[in-house]
């Protein structure tokens, strides 16, 4: 029975041919490999399969299905990637349990589904562990794991074993195919190790140029392969011209292929058994692996390749290796030097820390705690916390530094989205970084200033507003707090777009298919996947505006004309026209200690809502 029909696939990215008409017919619970070397399209070709990538042309059927127009979360097929696309932010139980909850499973069922998947490959008491704390061959089988959980009709595995060492490499082929008969799933892998093509599969694919060459059992294509190409690729092959008749070494109309395995060597003409073809070489080269030896002839132009089941042994030579005297002393002593060395260049920037942040510091804080006549104490912070005023000022300052930090986040991860996901020609994306960042290069003041002309009374804003219709009268900004989060959220935005846009770069793109392979549509793999996996940068970029707004003094004190007072303005009022340095120092310490709070409690609910997405 017939499970995938590919029909006439054809895929073109600009004037390159990646698949050129390519037509496959898989059964139901066969084990096929697509093989062939880097830039055959045996990955596009998977990847059209999986709903990934769209094709120019051409139909795929699974089931007798038509699923071209399909996305990956409605075909019914899982996929194992090659770097495994295991989500960091999840365990390996919730890794597993990801696609039964898409499934619409209840959790209970989900985590006991998966841990019957994991049971199977072993791996359930590894089940509350983070896959970055697991090797290779374990995140592996949790991958393997999680695509089978859904227990699908078909299972892509794109070079799911090329980053396994050799030894693993071997035990994990006989475990996948021991697996894939046990479950009757059709499986289709793709690889460019011709050993793990003819080890597992029922039939090979070779695929050279976007095309099919050959389709066959590995022993067929390995004894008779259609191509030149397909007995290159295949194995060791040595093409020699033969007679037409096929009984002799001679320039003809025919080509004999010769596998290693099939060629003897003899010392004399009579050694050859009757029957045999035989031609006269000069050997050339000899080397032993393991039980079989490597005979290298020449004949003629051409280099023959015969490998034989017996040994040629060679006898091992022993010798002493020493380490003169003098070169460990010098080692020890360049150690010394480097250890003295990164001493002095840590020095550099302790002594930097210390005497622009430290000592300002600490200066501040004595200050705070001296009293106008000289006693130690928390006098100067008594007078804020009983004072009313000061309360209505910090008020005020929080308000504005949360609302700016709120619609930084609002405005700033839909443009590094689009910056990130979206601009797909690098000089676009450069040019609207350009614009971004342009701003930054022009002083507060001036940028202060050019919005105190925007959103006067007859200025830009206003103008528009009313020509719009939107408006009977012009609005006042100036002097209120809505014109000073308008200058800040201008002025702060460009932090936020930056560390959101980076952190978007680093989203591995195979995490996001992962999902939506698992049953997850765009919305749920943003919420689930995405936007967790860039909480970082939201809040790095939260922390650096908040800070920034907290503390801002010539933006508000430009735009409220007076009429609205900050933390950060009365405290340069006290060092600058009071002159009462105590009192500035406790305001300034006070800032600082709510910004730090606020800062750590912020650090604390992302922890504590990423912990919460990883079960959702």
């Amino acid at each position: 029975m017939t499970l995938l029909a590919i029909t006439d696939i054809t895929k073109s990215f600009g004037h390159h041919r990646a698949l050129d008409h390519v037509s496959l017919d898989v059964t139901q619970g066969e084990f096929i490999s697509l093989l062939g070397p880097s830039g055959c399209g045996k990955t596009t070709l998977l990847r059209i399969i999986g709903g990934f990538m769209s094709a120019n042309a051409g139909r795929v059927m699974i089931d007798g299905e038509d699923v071209t127009g399909l996305p990956p979360e409605r075909r019914p097929l899982n996929t194992v990637f090659q770097n495994y696309a295991l989500f960091p932010h999840m365990t390996v139980l919730q890794n597993v349990a990801y696609g039964p909850l898409r499934g619409g499973s209840s959790r209970k069922e989900a985590e006991v589904r998966a841990l019957e998947a994991l049971d199977m490959v072993g791996l359930a008491a590894m089940a509350p562990r983070s896959p970055r704390a697991m090797s290779g061959g374990q995140q592996q089988r949790v991958a393997l794991a999680r695509a089978i959980v859904n227990k699908p009709k078909l299972l892509l595995l794109d070079e799911p074993l090329s980053a396994l060492d050799l030894q693993l490499r071997k035990r994990m082929q006989i475990e996948l195919k021991q697996l894939q008969v046990q479950l009757g799933i059709t499986f289709i892998f793709v690889t460019h190790d011709q050993d793990e093509a003819m080890a597992m599969s029922d039939r090979i694919a070779v695929m050279s140029s976007g095309s099919i060459e050959q389709i066959d059992t590995p022993e067929t294509i390995y004894r008779q392969p259609k191509t030149r190409f397909v007995a290159d690729f295949i194995g060791e092959a040595t093409v020699l011209p033969m007679s037409s008749n096929g009984r002799s070494f001679a320039e003809g109309q025919s080509e004999g292929i010769l596998r290693p395995e099939n060629l003897r060597v003899f010392r004399q003409l009579d050694d050859v058994p009757a029957g045999w073809l035989s031609l006269p070489g000069r050997v050339t080269a000899t080397t032993y692996v393991g039980g079989t030896s490597n005979i290298y002839m020449q004949w003629g132009a051409r280099t023959l390749h015969a490998r034989q089941y017996r040994a040629l042994p060679k006898a091992p030579r022993l010798s002493r290796l020493s380490i003169p005297q003098t070169f460990i002393f010098w080692r020890a002593r360049a150690m010394f030097t480097s250890r003295l060395t990164l001493c002095w260049l840590l020095a550099l920037p302790v002594c930097v820390f210390t005497a622009f942040f430290l000592m300002p510091l600490g200066v501040v804080l004595v200050a705070s705690l001296t009293a106008p006549d000289g006693q130690f104490g928390f006098a100067q912070y008594g007078r804020i916390l009983m004072d009313g005023y000061h309360w209505q000022v910090i008020g005020v300052t929080f308000r504005l530094a949360i609302l700016s930090t709120l619609i930084c986040a609002v405005l700033g991860y839909p443009l590094a989205w689009y910056l990130v996901r979206i601009v797909k020609w690098r000089s676009w994306r450069r040019a609207c970084v350009i614009l971004l960042i342009l701003p930054l290069f022009t002083s507060n003041i001036v940028r202060s200033f050019g919005w105190m002309v925007l959103l006067g009374r007859t200025g830009l804003v206003n103008d528009a507003l009313m020509g719009a219709g939107l408006i009977d009268r012009p609005i006042r900004f100036l002097g209120t707090e809505t014109g000073i989060l308008i200058g800040l959220v201008y002025i702060l935005l460009p932090f936020m777009v930056l560390t959101i846009g980076n952190a978007l770069a680093r989203v591995e793109p195979a995490l996001e298919h992962a999902s939506r392979d698992l049953g997850a549509g765009p919305v749920r793999t943003f919420f689930s996947v995405t936007f967790p996996l860039t909480m970082h940068g939201v809040m790095a970029g939260g922390i650096i505006v908040f800070s920034m707004a907290i503390s801002a003094y010539v933006t508000p004190a430009l735009l409220s004309g007076g009429k609205v007072t900050v933390l950060a303005m009365l405290a340069f009022q006290q060092y600058s026209t009071v002159f009462d340095f105590n009192y500035g120092g406790a305001l300034s310490i006070t800032l600082l200690t709510f910004t730090m709070a606020l800062i750590g409690f912020s650090s604390w609910l992302a922890r504590y809502g990423a912990r919460d997405v990883k079960g959702n």
